[in-house]
């Protein structure tokens, strides 16, 4: 909800329709974008991993391990990465959701 409503600070009421169908469309090609991307990375550390290490009875869990933890440092990464462009991007303020207009509930 609140990146919704930073999205849509300061759109006209006849664009805050095109303006929602598009941060919700960005935020599902985002996320297979990003699913896509960090389960390549979890299945390069798992087969990097087990073409490494001689075959144990535990490798394989060992092997999912790494990758996890590939996986989750990369994502780290990238959120340390775009907290910045992020945080010096969104000028909108508290006061300018608050000044919005009044919601007509139907029903």
């Amino acid at each position: 909800m609140p990146l919704q409503n930073v999205a849509l600070a300061g759109i006209d009421a006849h664009d805050a329709g095109v303006a929602s169908a598009a941060v919700s469309a960005t935020q599902q090609i985002g996320g297979s974008i990003g699913t896509a991307l960090f389960t390549a990375l979890y299945t390069a550390a798992i087969s990097s991993y087990l073409a490494s290490n001689p075959a144990t009875p535990t490798v394989q869990l060992d092997a999912f391990v790494s990758g996890y933890s590939i996986a989750f440092l990369w994502a780290a990464g990238l959120i340390l990465l775009a907290a910045p462009i992020s945080f010096f991007m969104i000028k909108h303020s508290k006061a300018d959701l608050v000044g919005a207009p009044e919601i007509v509930h139907l029903g």
